[in-house]
């Protein structure tokens, strides 16, 4: 069954993650939230910001059920397949995530 996790990363990107195959535990320096409502209200506590300023901003990655590969989404509806990544390497990733 797949989870969802909200987090934010220490560079102040914030993350929801559909996943079949995730462990937050490994993520390094990143903060789990339990709902999408507490991460947007842990993000405009920390960025001093209103609610709708950064309502629909996050990040989503979605693991494919069949070959646990990661998608990844943007706040415009944008998605692209990572190829080559693991929820290994996708740890660092959401960990180290900056644009």
């Amino acid at each position: 069954m797949r989870k969802k996790y909200f987090i934010i990363n220490s560079k102040m990107y914030y993350f929801v993650i559909n996943a079949y195959d995730f462990n937050p535990t490994n993520l390094t320096n990143c903060s789990l939230y339990n709902s999408l409502e507490d991460l947007y209200e842990a993000v405009c506590q920390l960025e001093d910001l209103d609610h709708d300023e950064i309502e629909g901003n996050e990040i989503t990655f979605t693991q494919d059920q069949e070959n646990l590969m990661w998608l990844e989404i943007d706040s415009r509806g944008c998605s692209v397949s990572i190829a080559n990544i693991d929820s290994i390497h996708l740890y660092q990733y959401l960990s180290n995530y900056e644009l």
